[in-house]
């Protein structure tokens, strides 16, 4: 047996990931002060409020002991070697704290560094369950992790980019040319390339350019369907979310199409207004 092992940035929803087999790591969300565990005692709407209430936010990864624990729990369930999947290094402690979680464990973990954070983890730990249904080895799983690492795609609209910049994850050069822009920008992550897709000035317009990638993607790779998560961070992204997911289902060489929400670890670096779509080729 294979553990497979990632953290709550990856936004799983958690039908899905207990669907999966895919053991989730609660990361650390400060409200005031007040820590919190994603996932477990932060209501997503909850967190959206206190953010629009001015509350001072703050993320940080679990300890390598909570880690730690998530592993022997799968080995006590009979798992003979583990892959764990996390935010980008650079973004975040959490891997450095599965490396020391590693070390405690009497099995191999497999650590990979996603490269990405947000849904588009989530995609590369919902490939690795999948490529462990179908029977693969770690070593496989964790290739096909960096393959999927490599071309997920994710498409999406920000309200303001005051908290991309506060964040530090996207560089002021791109901020500054999104800023200078009229209309709510339609954004595009391939890989680590952001690029601005258009300006939206309806969520007809913004739909219709996000459709428009995912559809240019499929173009392109003809040869495989795609799965996709569409999601969305507070309640006013959901009449925006339900177009969008309409849309997908109706798109050809969609093979499953995910719902989720920008939880706090998300929501923290993008403001409430998040919302777009995440994809992956099978």
């Amino acid at each position: 047996m294979i553990g497979l092992v990632t953290d709550s940035n990856a936004q799983l929803p958690d039908a899905l990931a207990e669907e999966l087999g895919i053991a989730v790591v609660p990361l650390v969300v400060s409200i005031d002060g007040r820590s919190h565990l994603e996932g477990v005692d932060l209501d997503v709407d909850d967190f959206y409020e206190s953010l629009a209430a001015g509350a001072e936010i703050a993320t940080s990864q679990p300890s390598p002991g909570e880690i730690a624990g998530v592993y022997r729990r799968l080995v006590e369930a009979g798992a003979e070697e583990i892959v764990s999947v996390h935010v980008a290094e650079a973004f975040s402690g959490t891997l450095n704290s599965a490396r020391l979680a590693a070390a405690a464990v009497e099995v191999p973990v497999h650590l990979v560094d996603s490269g990405h954070m947000s849904f588009s983890l989530g995609c590369c730990a919902w490939s690795a369950a999948e490529a462990r249904e179908s029977g693969s080895a770690a070593e496989e799983m964790v290739a096909r992790i960096r393959d999927v690492s490599a071309v997920v795609r994710n498409a999406f609209v920000m309200e303001s980019v005051a908290r991309a910049r506060v964040g530090g994850r996207v560089p002021d050069r791109v901020l500054n040319g999104i800023e200078a822009r009229p209309g709510v920008p339609v954004l595009e992550m391939a890989g680590s390339d952001l690029t601005v897709l258009g300006e939206a000035r309806s969520e007809d317009s913004a739909v219709d350019m996000m459709i428009g990638a995912l559809e240019s993607s499929l173009a392109a790779d003809p040869r495989h369907e795609v799965n996709v998560g569409v999601g969305g961070g507070s309640a006013a992204t959901f009449g925006l979310t339900d177009l969008l997911t309409r849309r997908v289902e109706a798109t050809e060489g969609v093979a499953r199409v995910v719902r989720y929400r920008c939880g706090p670890t998300v929501g923290a670096f993008s403001g409430p207004g998040v919302a777009g779509l995440v994809w992956y080729p099978r």
